[in-house]
């Protein structure tokens, strides 16, 4: 019926008709969407309003002719009342000429193809608006005539409270009775889609034909943890093929003798995934006079990006939206380590250009409004508010031994020292960020090697504090005698003494920036200059990571990143966002403290399905495993037994990178005052270049409110839409 919305030529020149002949037409409904009769050309005035942040999405108001015979609103035999719908319909005269275009076929022969859009698509071309419930009817008695004013609202009033969707008694909904073919009663879980189903069809009264539950699978990948007593040792055969065992040596015999073949995991590692139905991870109850929308909103803050409402044909629609970061399934982040060669200590960076430049847009614009013939104003407002250029995350991370430890992750936006090509070494001058002279090294009492090289003076050796610094070296003048405080040496710690050589210290050529920041900072705590923003915890994070004496980040962090308590990164003022950097803005912090934060980075989970062999469902699930080209193991009930769900990990790094998506554009709002185009919803993406207002960029859409009379002017609101940062 409605096939000229897929037209985009067909569409365009309609928008750009320079006369409109309009008509507003509503159909009324019964209860059951049944049509019983057309009201056209009785519209005096009226306005559509829809709101993408709401699932109320469509509502509104109507002000008609009535019979002279129309008194009694509460009539429920009336033609507007109360067990009435309607269904919102707007018309536009069809003078849009036809197209003729032009093919050739393989012989060179060209033919002449017309398109008559009259005889193709009628002679009005009426635009679906919604299907409404009515509300609060107003009748006016006039010299004039009768007037009936009416509001509507669609039909999420249904599922909200405002015209049903109550739960009358508490509710399970993450549990039904099922029957087994003997007719045994069991208890079953059903998968998120059916209960969205099920909660809108019984308790919304909605036809499961008018339900579309996109974007939620019935069936998942559920990352599984290591639970046993002992390491689980995974083995990488030929090609695509993964082995489990729990006994070593079985693992070496099937790595040929091979250990490096081998991966060992530990109880409560993440070692790879199941195939399981997707279900709501705990309960889900109604309680009494809860409302559908409700147990949806409920779906939803487990879901993360998600929406749902009523579209222009009165379906219900749940959907992921398409147009936002995707905060709960974005794909885990992996970067390399190996960076073709580069020194070790870039090993543990992740790759700015991939890790930080997050896609923010999964489609493409659905219009372009080019220049202003459409457009009667803009309004542009940019919040200079919004920015930000340092963000640090806090959680804490728990030992297997159940301890917490404080964790955190620092990222700005700032300039990074530079590399040094002029300074030799034998290693690559390309990753030689600088070069600092009578650098001495140490181990603290806790068994990290640190640096330092300031020297600090007193007459004598009685004058030194009671307590030393272990990074400060001191002078005795009157003796000449140098001294390091050993927080080890008697019972409380005491002065040692060392001889000029071990002070005057090495030559350190830097490898890294962070490296380079931190010996920066020691040498100024010499000259009493600035120590950069950052040493503070640099100089007490960065040796327990970075390995100073070989100049690498420590092994078993590389191995294990979500093993780290610290990280601090840069985005360097080169890439898309470094006009926001501190030198140009100054800082502008942003911190977060969160209990749900548990790791700095999430461990690399191994893919991989397992499945049970012997299992009822062994042929099923390898045989989705084989449609979906998905590596999978075959193990044991020893070993499946001691599987359990994990996915527990919410790293420090994901959310910094929510806080950059969040935070490093202006929500440049934007108001459109412009002729209606009657097929553009909420949260969708469009386009605006407008050499005169300055505006040009992709926008999501959030709301749009449209006139009913032939006269008004559409108005717009839509924020900027960044894809990449």
């Amino acid at each position: 019926m409605y096939e000229f919305l897929t037209d985009k030529v067909f569409l365009d020149q309609l928008d750009h008709l320079r006369v409109k002949e309009q008509f507003v037409k509503i159909t009324v409904l019964s209860w059951k969407e049944d049509p019983i009769q057309e009201i056209q050309g009785k519209v005096i005035s009226g306005s559509l309003n829809i709101d993408g942040n709401s699932s109320l999405r469509r509502t509104a108001n109507l002000t008609v002719f009535a019979e002279e015979q129309v008194n009694d609103l509460t009539q429920i035999d009336e033609i507007l009342s109360i067990n009435r719908k309607v269904k919102l319909e707007l018309g536009i005269v069809n003078t849009v000429p036809s197209y003729t275009y032009t093919k050739t076929n393989e012989h060179d022969q060209t033919y002449y193809y017309t398109i008559d859009y009259k005889k193709q698509y009628g002679d009005i071309i009426w635009f679906p608006l919604g299907t409404f419930v009515m509300f609060d009817p107003n009748i006016s008695h006039a010299t004039t005539g009768v007037t009936i004013t009416v509001n509507l609202k669609d039909k999420m009033c249904l599922l909200n409270g405002d015209a049903g969707g109550v739960i009358p008694a508490a509710v399970e909904f993450h549990t039904k009775e099922q029957e087994n073919p003997e007719g045994e009663v069991y208890i079953d879980n059903p998968t998120i889609k059916q209960i969205i189903t099920e909660v809108v069809n019984h308790w919304g009264e909605e036809n499961l034909d008018n339900i579309i539950v996109s974007d939620v699978d019935e069936r998942v990948k559920q990352v599984v943890s290591w639970s046993g007593t002992g390491p689980l040792y995974k083995v990488q055969l030929n090609g695509d093929e993964v082995y489990f065992s729990i006994d070593y040596y079985d693992a070496l015999e099937r790595a040929h003798g091979d250990p490096s073949q081998i991966q060992a995991y530990e109880s409560g590692e993440e070692v790879g995934f199941i195939l399981t139905d997707f279900t709501y991870p705990g309960e889900l109850i109604g309680d009494v006079g809860m409302t559908v929308t409700a147990v949806l909103d409920k779906i939803i803050e487990i879901l993360g990006n998600y929406e749902y409402f009523y579209d222009v044909y009165g379906r219900f629609r749940f959907q992921e939206i398409k147009n936002y970061l995707n905060t709960t399934f974005t794909s885990q982040q992996s970067w390399d380590y190996n960076h073709g060669g580069a020194a070790a200590a870039d090993l543990l960076q992740p790759d700015l250009e991939q890790d930080y430049n997050i896609d923010l847009s999964a489609g493409m614009s659905v219009y372009t409004f080019n220049g202003s013939d459409l457009i009667n104003s803009f309004t542009n407002a940019p919040l200079y508010s919004n920015i930000k250029n340092d963000f640090v995350v806090w959680g804490a991370r728990t030992d297997s031994y159940g301890n917490k430890f404080p964790i955190r992750y620092h990222l700005a936006i700032d300039r990074k020292p530079e590399r040094d090509v002029n300074i030799g070494t034998l290693t690559d001058p390309n990753y030689v960020y600088g070069i600092h002279h009578g650098i001495s090294l140490y181990t603290d009492e806790f068994g990290v090697v640190r640096a330092r090289t300031y020297v600090v003076s007193y007459p004598t050796a009685l004058d030194f504090p009671r307590v030393g610094n272990p990074e400060r070296v001191y002078y005795d003048v009157n003796n000449n005698k140098y001294y390091i405080w050993d927080p080890q040496a008697g019972t409380t710690g005491d002065y040692v003494g060392v001889s000029e050589e071990e002070i005057t210290g090495q030559t350190v050529y830097t490898l890294d920036w962070r490296e380079e920041l931190y010996y920066q900072g020691i040498e100024a705590m010499q000259t009493a200059t600035d120590r950069s923003y950052y040493f503070t915890e640099l100089v007490s994070e960065l040796p327990k990571i970075y390995d100073l004496t070989n100049q690498v980040f420590k092994e078993e962090l590389i191995n294990d990143p979500s093993s780290l308590d610290f990280y601090f990164d840069i985005i360097d003022t080169t890439s898309d966002v470094g006009k926001y950097s501190v030198d140009n803005i100054g800082r502008r912090g942003y911190a977060v403290e969160e209990d749900g934060i548990n790791c700095v980075f999430e461990q690399e989970v191994p893919d991989v399905v397992f499945i049970e062999i012997g299992s009822e469902d062994y042929d099923y699930i390898k045989d989705e495993c084989n449609k979906m080209g998905q590596v999978y193991s075959q193990v044991k009930s020893n070993i499946y037994s001691l599987l359990v769900m994990g996915g527990w990990q919410n790293s420090a790094y994901q959310r910094v990178c929510e806080l950059i998506y969040q935070y490093t554009n202006m929500n440049n709002s934007i108001t459109i005052s412009a002729i209606p185009i009657y097929y553009l919803e909420p949260n969708t993406r469009i386009t605006i270049t407008d050499a005169g207002s300055g505006i040009y960029g992709d926008y999501i859409i959030k709301t749009i409110s449209i006139p009913l009379d032939i006269n008004g002017m559409m108005n717009l609101t839509a924020s900027k839409a960044l894809q990449k940062i």
